[in-house]
């Protein structure tokens, strides 16, 4: 029997859980059911259209099954003697229910002020828990992959890490669709574009934030009712802990997905996180960083590959609670076709956190005029004994270098190839995991090489 969003549904999927976490996905669902939908007189969401989702006609669990499965690499046997954890989050409730108790939803809490994010806490059902005891290191990468299948359906995935002091890990996190290839190839197929790549702010260059863009409409193959994927993902690195942290996300067409994604570095801790934006219709990125501990290191560094009419949000944050912190942001995204991007991004220092070093750099390369893009770095600084930094740029290949290139034997096509790869190779060389940098670097040229 199909469900809908509704407190009959997470009476069910609540049903057999500890008290603990039936009452923090209760309030959730009440944060959920106070805030509006969200509409273009909201400073956040003026950029998007989200006209076609309808929440009323989302499926959350037909016939019990989630809509998403978690499938995780296996652990070995000498890492689980050491005490590592690395399981479903269902398994992770009944077997080590104590200490996921201690860390679930104390970072993505049940009064999120975003209507999907506290969807999301009141209705995720499937999931995944790394646990990395104290000076233990984890050399070989772990992964988690979720597959999203059926239509006009959601699916509420929750990610929970946890670096004990001293411990090192490796995770990739990758969030598909069984589709996506096979959609991507049909669009790809039929897509007409233009070679050349302006905005109306300018040419060439240009500082961006203070640009108002017109409407997007809704693409004229989507879906009526497109699925609903929001998940969440729960990080802490504890004292001298080290994470490397790879998430992709390469969802078919007709999926509006909306992804928060927030991590807690400690005193000498450090988080080098890159994250992959190719797929859906519509994906929100919330990504933060709190810096709690003298001496926490964050390196956050994504790109973003829209086509088509794709919808674009990243809204980041660098929070430096406590000062001789560092943060390292660096965003590239490729735009052509229609693509709409909307960037936001804020460095917040807390007062008296002295000695904070941030830094934060969005680029964007547009491949067509009618690409939409605006960029907003933000600071919000309390405190007076520090260095602060950011920029942000939107333009176009540029014409000297593509001549040179091709005065030295590169077609016009591998020539812009050329260029696309030194553009995003910053983001793509902090990938750590040959494999997954390979797939980056093969769904950057899918979408944008033709």
């Amino acid at each position: 029997m199909n469900q809908t969003i509704s407190q009959q549904t997470l009476s069910a999927i609540a049903n057999g859980q500890p008290d603990w976490l039936t009452a923090h996905r209760k309030a959730a669902f009440q944060t959920f059911e106070k805030l509006p939908m969200p509409t273009r007189r909201n400073v956040d969401w003026q950029r998007f259209d989200l006209r076609a989702l309808n929440l009323d006609k989302i499926t959350v669990a037909p016939d019990q099954k989630p809509a998403v499965a978690e499938h995780l690499t296996a652990l070995s046997t000498d890492l689980a003697k050491k005490g590592v954890i690395f399981c479903d989050l269902a398994t992770a409730l009944q077997k080590h229910g104590d200490l996921v108790r201690e860390y679930l939803g104390k970072s993505i809490t049940p009064d999120e002020p975003n209507k999907f994010h506290a969807l999301h806490a009141a209705f995720w059902r499937t999931g995944a828990f790394l646990y990395v005891p104290r000076n233990v290191q984890v050399a070989e990468p772990l992964e988690i992959v979720y597959e999203f299948s059926g239509q006009n359906t959601a699916a509420f995935p929750r990610t929970l890490v946890v670096i004990e002091p001293g411990a090192e890990a490796t995770l990739v996190q990758k969030f598909v669709s069984g589709s996506a290839r096979a959609s991507r190839a049909v669009t790809d197929a039929s897509s007409v574009t233009s070679d050349s790549a302006e905005i109306s702010a300018g040419r060439g260059n240009q500082h961006a934030g203070a640009r108002v863009l017109p409407n997007s409409s809704p693409s004229t193959h989507q879906p009526i009712n497109p699925s609903l994927h929001a998940s969440g993902t729960e990080v802490f690195v504890k004292e001298g802990g080290r994470l490397h942290y790879v998430s992709m996300q390469n969802f078919s067409e007709g999926v509006f997905d909306f992804t928060l994604k927030r991590a807690h570095v400690a005193r000498d801790a450090e988080i080098d996180w890159v994250i992959g934006m190719f797929g859906a219709s519509f994906q929100r990125y919330d990504i933060e960083c709190v810096m709690e501990g003298e001496g926490g290191t964050s390196f956050m560094y994504g790109v973003g590959v829209g086509d088509h009419r794709q919808q674009f949000g990243q809204f980041t944050k660098q929070h430096h609670k406590t000062g001789n912190t560092v943060s390292d942001l660096m965003f590239k995204n490729v735009l052509r076709d229609q693509a709409v991007s909307n960037y936001a991004g804020v460095i917040k220092v807390e007062k008296n956190a002295n000695g904070t070093n941030a830094y934060q750099s969005n680029r964007n390369l547009v491949l067509s005029d009618k690409v939409k893009c605006d960029t907003r770095p933000i600071l919000e600084i309390e405190s007076n004994q520090l260095r602060c930094t950011h920029g942000a740029t939107v333009g176009r290949l540029d014409a000297a270098q593509l001549f040179y290139l091709r005065s030295r034997g590169l077609n016009e096509a591998q020539a812009r190839e050329v260029l696309i790869e030194a553009f995003l190779e910053p983001v793509l060389a902090r990938i750590k995991v040959e494999g997954v940098q390979k797939e980056f670097a093969e769904l950057v040229h899918r979408k944008v090489i033709r």
